[in-house]
């Protein structure tokens, strides 16, 4: 029987929580290079910093197929996760920002910039959602 996680009460088999835990390495190591312009070595170290989750744990769930024990599995897929989250919530808060400012700055309430930030805030809403009920 496969342990249960923070969010919800559905039981997560070994094997998923090791391919969640990769999903979320791979996009955060994905993101923090794109976004800081780094190398992928970089960003892991990175990222490994920021969630004190070894880079050599990192590097094995890049690995196909990911490697990492289950006990490990469900703490590193917590780590990842929460800081996913707490970086998508960093995102939708500056994208309510930029709303506030479009809206105040605005001559007109339908402007493209509101409603390109208002469906970016909604995007981001739903990414934590979809990691939160894994």
């Amino acid at each position: 029987m496969g342990h249960r996680n923070q969010w919800n009460s559905k039981p997560m088999s070994a094997v998923a929580s090791v391919e969640t835990a990769a999903r979320l390495s791979r996009a955060l190591e994905d993101k923090a290079s794109k976004q800081h312009g780094l190398n992928l070595v970089d960003a892991r170290e990175l990222i490994a910093d920021k969630t004190k989750v070894s880079a050599n744990t990192l590097a094995n769930l890049r690995r196909e197929p990911p490697r990492l024990g289950e006990v490990a599995a469900a703490w590193v897929t917590q780590r990842l996760a929460g800081f996913m989250i707490r970086t998508l919530e960093a995102e939708i808060a500056r994208a309510e920002h930029d709303l506030a400012i479009y809206r105040r700055l605005a001559h007109r309430h339908d402007a493209d910039e509101i409603f390109a930030a208002e469906a970016e805030v909604e995007r981001l809403r739903g990414t934590i959602k979809r990691i939160a009920a894994r």
